[in-house]
């Protein structure tokens, strides 16, 4: 492995490391009040509709949580175009960050929900993921060509403009469907879940194809020359 491949262990993975123990600390803290099953899955209501041993529970909290952080730290530096990320450091941190954040803040929700206090899990979940995608779409067009993190579709992976164009539409896309999901969780109406389903669906199906039309179209143009 290249000098340039090597992993070092900075104050960012500190605060990584922080992030993942704060649902952990919190629920051994309660861990005698909280009951024998936990639930660990809600629908779009925010109903519990699946449930785990505590013990369980507790290691797939952790598990997950530590396998996200180290992932985020060691997949760049297996990338093939892992030279890229001197180019968007900042970013990448930012948003490893904000990943953990958003796994631990979730953790930490439904823990307390366990524990019975008035958790609002489909507030939660919409205010999450509206609140991951606004974040997300903010800083996309920064994010450059790599194989880990973005818009990865056989066409952007294959041609830088495609890639540059495609995150610079989808950044606005993503902050407009991130402030829908936002607005539904405090719409609290029965059509809202459907709403959300389009808004990941938009925002995802609407790079993947105009990745596909822009490298068709940057094909064409060379071929005419």
């Amino acid at each position: 492995m290249s000098n340039k491949a090597k992993l070092k262990w900075g104050w960012r993975d500190i605060v990584l490391l922080v992030i993942v123990l704060i649902p952990v600390v919190i629920g051994l803290a309660m861990y005698k009040e909280l009951p024998d099953q936990l639930a660990s899955h809600f629908d779009m209501q925010g109903n519990a509709n699946r449930f785990m041993s505590k013990p369980l529970f507790f290691t797939f909290m952790i598990v997950l949580n530590l396998v996200i952080a180290i992932s985020l730290k060691v997949v760049p530096k297996l990338d093939p175009k892992r030279a890229n990320y001197e180019k968007f450091t900042d970013v990448y941190e930012l948003l490893r960050v904000v990943i953990v954040l958003f796994l631990s803040g979730i953790f930490v929700m439904v823990l307390l929900h366990n524990r019975g206090y008035a958790v609002p899990m489909s507030l939660v979940m919409y205010v999450s993921l509206g609140g991951l995608w606004i974040i997300f779409g903010n800083y996309m067009g920064r994010i450059r060509h790599n194989y880990t993190l973005g818009i990865r579709t056989p066409w952007t992976l294959a041609n830088e403009e495609v890639w540059r164009k495609t995150h610079r539409l989808t950044g606005p896309l993503w902050v407009l469907c991130g402030l829908v999901m936002l607005v539904c969780g405090f719409i609290g109406n029965v059509t809202v879940p459907y709403v959300l389903f389009v808004c990941i669906g938009i925002s995802i199906a609407i790079p993947v194809l105009y990745s596909y039309v822009i490298y068709r179209r940057i094909l064409h143009d060379g071929k005419k020359q």
